[in-house]
């Protein structure tokens, strides 16, 4: 069976998990808890606490990642919502609609195959709830929403939006490089007064991550300059080591999270407390998402 970016899993404790990536170990899933016992859980380091007070026995290492993380065991898992064949929910008013025309205009206009995620898989919408859509890639997405924004189809953050956003999901950014990212993102943004998150994922793609790793390890700083772009999810880009240095053939920047998407090309970006990973390829991989990771736009 499987299990994609934005799944969700209803437990048989009544929890609620979201999937993470498109690739896990036998048996297991990926996740982290969104609801448990009624709660919502936005921030990452919020879930990573309620996994270590009550799920402990869900961290597993994974050997393509270089490290243990959350893996619900599949035999625990009582329903499987799936982001690309849900629609959006009918008879929640406004949202209901808005979710509708955006997943038409995204189907007819730039020929994406898309279903919602968050709130409105698992149904816990309010009157507060973005819409959160997770969209096939294909090779002319990009160009089309950004048509779509130059458009004014799909509009900025305003800086009302912006400090919604940053109230809720602000782990790892300073506030003006969130701010500045986050206005320029296409991926986020507003659509007819509703903000909307997409995720673009090509598991294809993220194939190419599940390289076993040799070694893993912390970096105090790494200083590094964004050799190519990412809107998708997981945003895997390719970077210039300044420092430290490295033997590897080729040097990845990978993350799961948005607010890490489309960092601009020949950005020098610093990473505090890097999670580095060299892998059996030659190549080696930061991730910007470890716990205590801090990034930094410097250019």
């Amino acid at each position: 069976m499987q299990y994609l970016e934005g799944d969700c899993l209803q437990l048989s404790d009544g929890s609620l998990w979201v999937v993470k990536g498109s690739y896990h170990p036998p048996r297991r899933i990926i996740a982290l808890p969104r609801l448990v016992n009624g709660r919502k859980l936005k921030r990452v380091d919020e879930a990573l606490t309620v996994v270590h007070r009550y799920y402990r026995h869900f961290i597993t290492y994974v050997d393509f990642i270089g490290r243990a993380v959350p893996a619900v065991p599949e035999a625990l898992t009582k329903k499987h919502l799936r982001v690309l064949s849900t629609p959006c929910p009918k008879g929640l008013g406004k949202i209901s609609e808005l979710c509708s025309d955006l997943l038409s205009t995204l189907s007819t206009v730039c020929g994406l195959k898309c279903g919602v995620a968050g709130s409105l898989l698992y149904g816990a919408v309010t009157e507060h709830s973005d819409i959160d859509i997770v969209c096939i890639d294909n090779s002319g997405a990009y160009e089309c929403l950004n048509n779509l924004r130059k458009n004014y189809v799909l509009k900025p953050f305003s800086y009302s939006d912006f400090l919604i956003e940053y109230t809720n999901v602000s782990e790892g950014l300073s506030f003006n490089d969130h701010l500045r990212l986050s206005t320029n993102r296409i991926t986020q943004g507003v659509f007819k007064s509703r903000r909307y998150t997409l995720r673009l994922i090509d598991p294809l793609r993220e194939r190419a991550l599940q390289v076993p790793c040799l070694l893993s390890y912390r970096a105090a700083r790494v200083i590094a300059k964004i050799e190519s772009t990412d809107y998708r999810t997981p945003s895997i880009y390719t970077v210039e080591l300044i420092r430290p240095q490295i033997i590897a053939e080729k040097v990845l920047m990978v993350t799961f999270r948005v607010r890490y998407t489309e960092i601009p090309k020949e950005s020098l970006v610093s990473i505090n407390n890097a999670f580095i990973t060299l892998r059996q390829d030659g190549s080696a991989v930061i991730s910007l998402d470890v716990p205590d990771t801090c990034v930094k736009i410097l250019t």
